[in-house]
C-alpha cells in the first residue's frame, strides 16, 4: 500500500523515517492557512485545525485516489492564540519574550485519507510545553546564533531551541513536526502497520 506525506518539511521526513515508514513525498498548492483557521463558520479552533491538515493533503489525494495521504499542521498555541513564524527579529524576540518563563501548548492535526474508498482519519495531538526564565540578553544570543525565522513560535526544540525548554508533558515528536504514535494508530487503522 502507498503511502504520500503531503508536506516539504525535512523534520516530518526524518520522523518518518525514524520509525521505518516508507513513504513519497508530494504537495498541492499553497493554502492561505490564516483565513482557514479564521473561518468559524467550520466550527470550533480544533475543527478548524483538523481541516487545514485534510485540506493540506486533499490535492495530493485527488492526484492519487488509491494512496493513503498523510497531511499535517503544526502550531505553538499560548493561551489559544496561534504564533506563526516570525515575521522579522523583532517579531521573533516578541515570540519569546510571550513564551519565556511560561507554559504553551504544540498542537498538530493530522488528516490520513484515500479519495477511492473515502477513508478519512483524523486526529489531533497537543504537547504541553514549559519554558525556562530566561534574561533578554539570552534571548538575543538565542536569536543570533539560532536564526529560527522559519520556526512557528520562533524556536525549534530539536535545535539550540531546547535549551529555552525547562520540561514538556506529552509526546516529543509531537513538538517537532508529527506524533508518531498517534500516526502510527492511524496508519495502522488504515492498514499500514509500524508496530
Amino acid at each position: 500500500m502507498s503511502l504520500i506525506l503531503a508536506s516539504q518539511s525535512p523534520r516530518r521526513r526524518a520522523l518518518l523515517d525514524s520509525i521505518g515508514v516508507s513513504y513519497s513525498v508530494e504537495t498541492g498548492p499553497e493554502l492561505d492557512e490564516d483565513a482557514v483557521l479564521a473561518d468559524e463558520s467550520i466550527g470550533s479552533f480544533e475543527k478548524r485545525m483538523l481541516e487545514l491538515a485534510r485540506r493540506k493533503g486533499r490535492p495530493v489525494s485527488e492526484a492519487n485516489p488509491d494512496c493513503l495521504v498523510l497531511s499535517a499542521d503544526t502550531m505553538v498555541l499560548l493561551n489559544e492564540h496561534r504564533l506563526g513564524k516570525p515575521a522579522n527579529h523583532a517579531d521573533a524576540m516578541r515570540m519569546l519574550l510571550l513564551l519565556n518563563g511560561r507554559t504553551h501548548h504544540v498542537a498538530t492535526g493530522l488528516a490520513l485519507q484515500r479519495k477511492s474508498d473515502r477513508l478519512l482519519l483524523s486526529a489531533i495531538v497537543r504537547t504541553e510545553v514549559s519554558f525556562r526564565k530566561l534574561s533578554q540578553v539570552q534571548l538575543e544570543q538565542y536569536l543570533e546564533r539560532a536564526q529560527p525565522w522559519d520556526k512557528a513560535g520562533a524556536y525549534a526544540i530539536q535545535d539550540l531551541g531546547s535549551l529555552l525548554v525547562e520540561r514538556i508533558n506529552g509526546d516529543y515528536p509531537n513538538i517537532v513536526g508529527l506524533p508518531l504514535v498517534r500516526t502510527a494508530e492511524l496508519l495502522a487503522q488504515a492498514g499500514i502497520v509500524v508496530l
